[in-house]
């Protein structure tokens, strides 16, 4: 894939940039992450597994949530609409599509792959009958014990 193409899709995914999320005090989070110049290939290859790649909250469940909904970066919110006494409603949230991120067939198939993690995989303790789960075991590095 290469530095340019990693840094694109980071950018493309939303990494670095607020969400636009209906509550105060986001925060880009640009700092924390490396320039494009700033990746060689240790960090291009560390990177490409989670590691010395830095985001929030907000911005990983947005582009997370990308990968499996048909490619789409949706602009977050956490309240869908406010109504008065009446029931009337004041203000509503509706799903707003900000950019496409990767094709359908891309994200159908790394569904399909989550699922079986799940399913089939290492993640079979998050199965839950009657609800389609999908999963992605860690990477992390364990320390001695």
């Amino acid at each position: 894939m290469g530095v340019p193409t990693f840094y694109k899709y980071q950018l493309d995914f939303g990494f670095g940039s607020k969400t636009g999320i209906d509550l105060p005090g986001e925060v880009s989070a640009k700092n924390l992450m490396f320039t494009e110049s700033q990746i060689n290939q240790v960090e291009l290859a560390t990177m490409s597994f989670g590691q010395s790649f830095n985001c929030t909250p907000i911005q990983m469940v947005t582009a997370f949530s990308s990968v499996i909904n048909g490619g789409n970066l949706m602009k977050p919110y956490i309240v869908s609409s406010v109504v008065d006494k009446n029931g009337s409603i004041i203000h509503e949230n509706k799903p707003e599509v900000v950019r496409k991120v990767i094709s359908q067939e891309t994200s159908d198939i790394v569904r399909t792959y989550m699922k079986s993690t799940v399913e089939t995989g290492t993640g079979k303790k998050a199965k839950i009958d009657g609800y389609s789960i999908g999963g992605k075991t860690g990477t992390a590095q364990q320390g001695v014990r």
